[in-house]
């Protein structure tokens, strides 16, 4: 019996009472059950469906689940389609990946599901039903009879992989120096490893450790510039939010952070989650409150003390090059991509600090660990062309 005909044999209500009996959850752009979602389409008339990402989702791992499965979530759209009686199909892909949208067009011509390469417009989707694209997955391998319960997870970007409910962060990844977490869109202290897949609610699966040598301000500003680059630009409190969002932890990296800083984060933050209609409002702002609430004190040591206890935000460190380990070997002086380094052969090498972009090349060459980064002073280094080992304080 091929797909098509399970569906007419099961009809709505059997299809209605196997997605809640199994439990399946929608992975991210509604959340709740499935079977709630579905019941709720039907009695607001939806006219259609849509699959897609979240449009908050610029790490897009799930996106793994349409490239090695797109029959499943072709059948789940078309499920689900069948359950509001509509033929009007619509999958989404991200507008970085038009290549696999061309690839996927043929099998979804097969389904009578039109392929479009954009962020999803919640307002022109009114009328639909918007489903995950891996709910869309679990919802084809439950009709088919091998769907397993648990919730999709990419850790530190790896493949995503199925895990039941109650596995517990910890049990997902090595914390071996670990000093927090990010989980779904949110930055959590590393306690919070001991909660469970379902405890955490992963919309985008996404887990990943961070380190001492991750700078918590230096990421937000990362993911949420990825979030400036992504968003539509059409509602005010999501676009201009994350500008402000953006420029003031890009702010903090830099030196120039001030104390209110902390204050607009919130308000803001909290102002985007309410007033915004889709996904990206409500969640992209969840970086920056998360990481404010969870690490309070790296937030005051780029605003107070103008440091980056990571040594990672290269405006708030200092490179030099200790007169006593240097051996003049000009490995670090050829490697400078700025020509910043200046010395010769058997010479003591110096740092010019006022071109230095601090970018690291020359520490990554120094074979003696004379290329010192740090944030705290620079101590006394030759002035002038000193010969190897005749450095005098």
């Amino acid at each position: 019996m091929n797909f098509f005909d399970k569906l007419r044999d099961l009809g709505v209500k059997a299809l209605i009472n196997k997605a809640h009996a199994m439990n399946i959850r929608e992975t991210g752009l509604t959340g709740g059950n499935l079977a709630d979602s579905l019941c709720d389409a039907i009695e607001q008339n939806k006219t259609a469906v849509a699959a897609a990402l979240n449009n908050a989702d610029t790490d897009m791992v799930l996106l793994q689940v349409l490239e090695r499965d797109p029959e499943a979530v072709m059948r789940g759209l078309t499920a689900a389609a069948a359950v509001l009686g509509t033929e009007n199909k619509t999958l989404y892909v991200p507008e970085n990946r038009e290549e696999l949208a061309e690839t996927l067009r043929p099998l979804a011509g097969e389904y009578g599901v039109t392929v479009k390469s954009e962020f999803v417009n919640v307002r022109e989707n009114e009328n639909a039903l918007l489903l995950h694209i891996a709910t869309c997955a679990d919802l084809a391998h439950a009709i088919e009879g091998d769907y397993t319960p648990g919730v999709w997870v990419s850790v530190d970007g790896g493949e995503v992989k199925r895990v039941t409910d109650g596995t517990k962060i910890s049990d997902l990844c090595d914390l071996t120096g670990a000093k927090g977490l990010i989980l779904g869109y949110e930055m959590r202290p590393v306690k919070d490893a001991a909660l469970t897949v379902e405890e955490t609610n992963l919309a985008n699966g996404v887990v990943r450790v961070l380190r001492e040598h991750d700078c918590v301000v230096a990421e937000t500003q990362k993911r949420l510039l990825a979030s400036r680059a992504r968003s539509c630009g059409k509602c005010v409190f999501c676009r201009e939010g994350l500008l402000q969002l953006e420029y003031e932890h890009r702010e903090m990296t830099e030196g120039r952070g001030k104390q209110e800083y902390t204050d607009f984060t919130h308000e803001i933050g909290e102002a985007m989650a309410f007033s915004t209609p889709c996904t990206m409002g409500q969640n992209a702002s969840k970086i920056a409150l998360s990481a404010q609430d969870s690490f309070p004190q790296e937030f005051e040591a780029h605003i107070k003390k103008k440091k980056c206890p990571a040594a990672a935000c290269v405006k708030l460190v200092n490179i030099y090059i200790d007169p006593r380990k240097c051996t003049g070997c000009c490995l670090c002086l050829h490697a400078c991509p700025h020509g910043c380094i200046e010395g010769r052969p058997g010479y003591i090498h110096t740092v010019d600090d006022f071109d230095c972009t601090k970018c690291g090349e020359c520490a990554k060459v120094c074979r003696d660990g004379a290329l010192i980064i740090t944030t705290g002073r620079v101590p006394h280094t030759p002035q002038r062309p000193t010969k190897v080992g005749r450095f005098r304080d």
